[in-house]
């Protein structure tokens, strides 16, 4: 046993040498032409192409006689074209070009993880190849790539950051540079057992025909993969570089584009789960009415005081794990006329909402306590613009659980909340009895309509 495996050993080294020196000689040289790599990087999935007869042999004449009926190049790699099928066929004559081609090779380096979800499976396949051509070379030479390590070394290059630019996509980032210490792969791993975990409560909810318990989400919580945010800088407290929130469903990009974060289409289970438990525990006031394009999911942090980013409309709120403290600091009457830090922290009203689901404006300033223990918090919320959002992505959504919103039905639920008074000529909607002015609201409703109901029994007017 001892030999077989000092063996093997030596055989590794052996290969490793051997390679080492093919490598090393200038005499080395690549298995395809330099103006087949050059051509390559100008195709793209939807490249038309035409083949010739087939003219080949053996297993080479079966595979080709199933791709030979492609149309385009990613047909044929779908029919069983292998990439390097398309490079001989192309440089031996057997494969047409018709186009479209692209005006330039795709660099890795110049694009942005939201260009992610343009490429398509044949565009990420062809990129190995075209980045080995060397654009500086000179032209009319059909001479094979000579530094044939210098061009490995720039494909393994390009293959690498193609992979962090998948990453960053999938994780909705706008630069690759945000997953610096961001999501290891331990934690990007958990989401597909989390996504796994909600497809299986999913199942036993279906069949026992009941609700979606505060355990049950917080089993599938539990097992959730939380990315290192730094760009919630106003929830974090001085001293944090980040903090753990995730956002899914609808985005507002920089770009200027309303989206569904990668992640939203990634974990469907997880995501129908966020969605049904909300709606079998929405509070009698708002079911029905409640709609929403995004969920803010946080583990063990205490946002301190803040105005969200321009939501549209209220949004909702629920904690739950195993701590104490953490409850709500909101305040009502908070028109942003002043700075957050500068309003009266006794006119906040306090809210707890391990207790019960609370409803609230996340443009008004509003705070977390302090607490020990794990707490997990999700925030239903509807991002700005949201109707610019294309009606195909808008069905994804929908299919996954998100009530998506109309305009009308954000200004239905933004006549809900009271309009806010300011804090700097009023009692910040406290009376001098102690009733909340969102109290005296319900009051007001409740006693016009016994009004009504009076002049209906007496015929009155």
């Amino acid at each position: 046993m001892v030999k077989s495996v000092m063996k093997r050993k030596a055989v590794s080294k052996w290969i490793v040498k051997k390679a080492t020196k093919m490598l090393s000689k200038k005499e080395f040289k690549s298995s395809y032409k330099a103006t087949t790599y050059a051509a390559c990087g100008l195709w793209q999935a939807d490249t038309k192409v035409k083949y010739n007869a087939n003219p080949k042999s053996g297993k080479s004449f079966d595979r080709y006689a199933k791709y030979e009926k492609a149309r385009t190049i990613e047909e044929s790699l779908n029919l069983g074209s292998k990439p390097e099928d398309l490079l001989f066929d192309y440089e031996k004559g057997h494969l047409n070009i018709l186009g479209p081609l692209r005006k330039a090779p795709l660099n890795p380096f110049k694009l942005k993880p939201a260009d992610f979800s343009d490429l398509r499976d044949a565009d990420r396949i062809l990129i190995r190849y075209g980045c080995r051509h060397d654009p500086k070379a000179k032209k009319g030479g059909s001479e094979h790539i000579k530094n044939l390590e210098t061009s490995l070394k720039e494909c393994r290059k390009q293959c690498s950051h193609l992979r962090k630019l998948k990453v960053a996509h999938d994780l909705g980032l706008d630069d690759t540079k945000d997953l610096d210490e961001r999501l290891d792969g331990a934690e990007y791993a958990k989401r597909s057992v989390a996504d796994q975990e909600a497809r299986d409560i999913l199942r036993e909810v279906e069949k026992t025909k009941r609700k979606v318990s505060e355990v049950e989400m917080l089993r599938a919580l539990d097992q959730w993969g939380f990315a290192r945010n730094p760009n919630r800088i106003n929830v974090m407290q001085s001293g944090q570089e980040w903090v753990h929130s995730d956002t899914v469903g609808a985005i507002a990009r920089r770009d200027g584009l309303i989206l569904p974060q990668s992640a939203t289409k990634k974990y469907p289970y997880m995501m129908k789960l966020l969605n049904r438990y909300i709606k079998d525990n929405l509070p009698h006031e708002v079911k029905g009415k409640f709609v929403y394009t995004s969920i803010n999911i946080n583990k063990d942090y205490a946002g301190k005081r803040h105005r969200d980013a321009g939501n549209s409309g209220p949004s909702l709120l629920k904690s739950l794990g195993r701590f104490t403290g953490g409850r709500l600091n909101y305040f009502p009457d908070d028109n942003g006329a002043e700075a957050v830090e500068d309003l009266p922290a006794e006119k906040s009203l306090k809210l707890d909402p391990e207790k019960g689901i609370v409803f609230f404006d996340g443009n008004r300033a509003h705070g977390v306590d302090k607490f020990t223990g794990s707490r997990y918090s999700l925030v239903y919320f509807s991002c700005r613009r949201f109707w610019k959002m294309p009606t195909k992505a808008q069905a994804l959504m929908k299919s996954l659980g998100f009530p998506y919103p109309s305009k009308q039905a954000i200004r239905d639920l933004n006549g809900m909340l009271e309009a806010p008074r300011g804090y700097g000529h009023c009692d910040s909607g406290v009376t001098p009895w102690g009733v909340q002015w969102h109290q005296l609201r319900l009051l007001r409703v409740l006693f016009e309509s016994l009004f009504r109901s009076y002049i209906y029994v007496t015929g009155i007017g």
